[in-house]
């Protein structure tokens, strides 16, 4: 189905829907009144003017419709949809499973500067399970799973995702969780299980969520009936673990933690959480070095300049040091010769580029304590 049958479709329910009551979400309630040159005409309640919309952005604009139609619209909807979707699956699908291994293969533990103690953590809850399952399965340990990377943000708890898989040579599925959300209806909750039964149909798979606290959000707001719908399809998915023979990994990181449904938590589920807190001073100054390896440097103090880092994340650090290289470089072009990085550009740098870390947002996560 192209563009125009789908618009043409989409006029012919709406001329059926003329009289029909709708709701626009700040419009208010409306009737709509004519369809005519691409478009449907609306008169609202609190309006003087008919409001005009595109046919094809229609129900984009007015949710949700007369439920008399909406079964009507879905299929129209899909329709097009699928005739969309198999004119660049191979080709997409494709150049999505060649950028994801060569990301994966890219990234490994030593890739990740500090964080030693959280990397033997890792590797003890989640690395070594999968990499020597006959061993612990003879110890009745079982692999696979969910596990809940928390803290704040910059921290490399994406890398630490990466790195795992790359451990474990598993498929890696990143999902950016926006990508998942949908305003049709039960669009999600399909993605979702599409997501697990391709998963599963590897040896080993890994699927990271990333900014999980947006997908997996919790129930408590019972008028929010769509994400309550997706987190359902989620708890069925991960309890659906024990019914497979492959290994299926769940790594879903957050700045919130509290914003995620309790029963997402809970044993089975993400029952291994690990918290990926701010670098110490160790690995702030080993991250120093790493940043400034092969480039031009002279008489770096890098104890201090670590010292004065506490407080700055991963992400932050990284920063600083090519606020620093910027330094050098603008000398080194002005000079016409190779200017190195000095401990003063690092300074300099250090009072232009400060800690994007929420003081009490660090407080609230270092102070959580996950049910």
């Amino acid at each position: 189905m192209n563009k125009a049958k789908y618009v043409s479709k989409l006029s012919e329910l709406l001329l059926s829907m003329i009289g029909e009551k709708v709701t626009h979400f700040n419009l208010g309630l409306g009737t709509i009144v004519d369809v005519r040159d691409g478009k449907c005409i609306v008169k609202y309640e609190t309006h003087e003017t008919n409001k005009q919309f595109l046919i094809e952005s229609f129900f984009d604009y007015n949710d949700p419709v007369s439920e008399l139609f909406r079964d009507e619209f879905n299929n129209i909807r899909c329709e097009y949809e699928l005739s969309k979707k198999v004119k660049d699956k191979t080709k997409k699908n494709f150049l999505e499973y060649v950028k994801d291994k060569e990301e994966v293969k890219k990234i490994t533990f030593d890739d990740i500067v500090g964080l030693d103690d959280l990397k033997d953590t890792i590797n003890n809850m989640v690395v070594y399970p999968l990499k020597y399952k006959e061993i612990y399965k003879a110890f009745n340990r079982h692999s696979g799973g969910g596990i809940l990377l928390y803290g704040p943000p910059g921290n490399g708890k994406t890398l630490i995702a990466k790195a795992i898989a790359n451990e474990i040579d598993a498929k890696f599925f990143p999902i950016k969780c926006s990508s998942i959300a949908s305003k049709w209806y039960g669009e999600s909750e399909r993605k979702i299980k599409e997501l697990f039964e391709d998963a599963k149909s590897y040896e080993r798979s890994i699927i990271y969520f990333d900014e999980f606290d947006s997908l997996g959000t919790s129930r408590e707001d019972e008028s929010n009936q769509a994400s309550n719908r997706v987190v359902s399809e989620l708890l069925a998915q991960l309890d659906g673990f024990d019914a497979i023979s492959n290994t299926v990994l769940v790594i879903a990181s957050t700045n919130k933690p509290w914003s995620i449904d309790s029963a997402l938590l809970r044993s089975g589920r993400f029952n291994k959480k690990i918290y990926v807190g701010l670098p110490d001073n160790v690995s702030r100054h080993d991250l120093l070095i790493h940043e400034l390896f092969g480039v031009p440097t002279k008489e770096i103090d890098y104890d201090e300049i670590s010292l004065r880092c506490a407080g700055y994340s991963c992400a932050d650090i990284v920063e600083v040091v090519n606020e620093a290289k910027d330094l050098a470089i603008k000398r080194s072009i002005k000079g016409n010769s190779i200017s190195p990085v000095t401990h003063d550009d690092l300074l300099s740098a250090l009072s232009s580029v400060h800690s994007t870390i929420v003081k009490s947002e660090l407080e609230r996560l270092s102070n959580f304590k996950l049910r």
